[in-house]
């Protein structure tokens, strides 16, 4: 007869989930056991496409102004249902990519204005899924 150890709910971010446990049958063993409402498959999250900027600068003789305005598409291969929205980057000078901003799924452009002229900046953009994780980042 087996006796369960350690019953689970597990998700990953992927949006699988399943239950599991651990039994245990006689003297000499253990087994685990995974059960699914749908089968596990990873689901892959493709990064947004056409991506574009343009760059404004203006009150250049009062209070300095630049504004970068980013836009893009939705990946088509990508479930819609399986998205959280989108992460856009800037990284720096030299320095590496910091997160700026969480946008959702419905959104496709940001305008984004800094007063310092003096840094290059770079952007970036990446596809969040419902667990969080992101796709690889592109830059425009």
């Amino acid at each position: 007869m087996p006796w369960t150890k350690a019953g689970g709910i597990s998700a990953d971010d992927f949006g699988n989930v399943a239950v599991c446990c651990s039994a245990y049958y006689g003297a000499n063993g253990s087994d685990v056991q995974l059960f699914s409402l749908e089968p596990i498959s990873p689901k892959y999250f493709l990064p947004p496409v056409n991506l574009s900027a343009t760059v404004v600068m203006s009150s250049l003789k009062t209070t300095p102004k630049i504004t970068y305005n980013l836009s893009w598409s939705a990946n088509p291969e990508n479930n819609e249902a399986y998205l959280n929205g989108y992460k856009i980057y800037v990284k720096e000078n030299t320095g590496s990519y910091q997160l700026l901003t969480s946008v959702t799924k419905s959104t496709f452009s940001q305008s984004l204005e800094f007063s310092d002229f003096t840094k290059k900046r770079r952007f970036a953009i990446s596809t969040v899924n419902l667990g969080g994780g992101e796709s690889v980042l592109v830059e425009f």
